[in-house]
């Protein structure tokens, strides 16, 4: 009885251990967040990309023609330096499950007129997936 009880207990340790989250691995929007900030708002997407993007990432973006991580950045690095003053100002994070919206307001150079873009990225296994980022000008 007394070998039933342990190799219950051991059995019972070892499913709750292997079913938890490791802890070493960031949240989908916390994931997003760094990405962000360190691409657009420290204007580093070569950093960021490096860091946060996974091997197989795809860009739904038509801003980025060929939809990989490479052509993406490729095309923040030619925004980010043909920009005079370029700000990106993160207003709100949604996040659910693997999925994570960002509001954000892009603004081309002091005192330009901003822009509202929508950002949709899907993080898989604590890196981004994939990315689709529809726009809308404010009036």
């Amino acid at each position: 009885m007394k070998t039933l009880s342990i190799a219950a207990l051991v059995v019972y340790l070892f499913c709750t251990n292997a079913a938890a989250a490791p802890k070493n691995i960031p949240s989908p929007k916390e994931v997003v967040i760094a990405f962000y900030r360190l691409a657009l708002i420290d204007f580093r997407p070569k950093e960021a990309f490096a860091l946060y993007a996974a091997p197989d990432f795809v860009e739904h973006s038509a801003d980025s023609a060929g939809g990989t991580a490479r052509s993406t950045v490729d095309f923040l690095t030619d925004l980010i330096k043909k920009s005079p003053q370029p700000k990106w100002e993160i207003v709100r994070v949604i996040a659910q499950d693997d999925m994570v919206f960002l509001h954000v307001r892009f603004t081309l150079a002091k005192g330009a007129t901003p822009v509202v873009i929508g950002e949709i990225f899907r993080v898989h296994n604590g890196k981004l997936a994939e990315h689709r980022g529809p726009r809308k000008w404010l009036r």
